[in-house]
């Protein structure tokens, strides 16, 4: 805790010292653990499949969740005689507890979508709760082993592989999750930025 402590602003840090040892030791991990807003979970996705597995750590199991497109129209026999067994190569990042977003890609190893679709460039919306997936718009530029973060309602997509050229992809855009928008934030970095 006094890891935690140390990064907090000086003027808090004067406010709690007021109050006795027993409010750091008693109050302040409850205190923190109320921020965290979600529980993060381990899965995976595989290509040429419409299923994410997710890591169970109650029962040490991956369990498999079905998900099909919001719109409905899914065709059971597109996957039919393709090797699920190949791990994605999009980026799936956790939103929320039940709401994860899946970026860029390659065409080769496409997953959920049961029909041909930008992979490299695509954004897709997955819901655990009502086991769909939905199309978002595309990003500006096509990637794949690119790095992911989030901060707030923003998604930021870094860097990459340029999965038609072989070369870097020297830019970084965000997505904001609630307007539903992708924004180049970065044209061009250097390929060691």
């Amino acid at each position: 805790m006094q890891n935690v402590c140390e990064f907090l602003p000086q003027q808090v840090l004067l406010k709690w010292m007021l109050v006795s040892k027993r409010f750091y030791r008693d109050y302040l991990p409850r205190i923190f653990t109320a921020l965290y807003i979600f529980e993060p979970k381990l899965f995976r996705l595989f290509c040429h499949s419409s299923c994410i597995e997710i890591f169970s750590p109650t029962s040490l199991l991956w369990e498999r969740n079905y998900l099909y497109p919001a719109s409905g129209d899914f065709d059971q026999e597109y996957f039919k005689g393709m090797n699920p067994d190949i791990e994605t190569l999009s980026k799936i990042t956790q939103l929320t507890n039940n709401r994860f977003l899946l970026t860029g890609g390659q065409r080769s190893y496409a997953s959920l979508v049961p029909y041909l679709y930008e992979v490299d460039r695509s954004t897709l919306l997955l819901s655990l709760d009502s086991g769909t997936f939905a199309e978002k718009p595309l990003m500006t530029y096509g990637r794949v082993y690119h790095s992911v973060a989030v901060v707030c309602q923003f998604v930021y997509v870094i860097g990459g592989m340029d999965p038609w050229n072989d070369g870097p992809v020297t830019s970084m855009e965000r997505y904001d999750t609630i307007a539903e928008k992708w924004a180049t934030i970065s044209e061009d970095f250097d390929q060691y930025a």
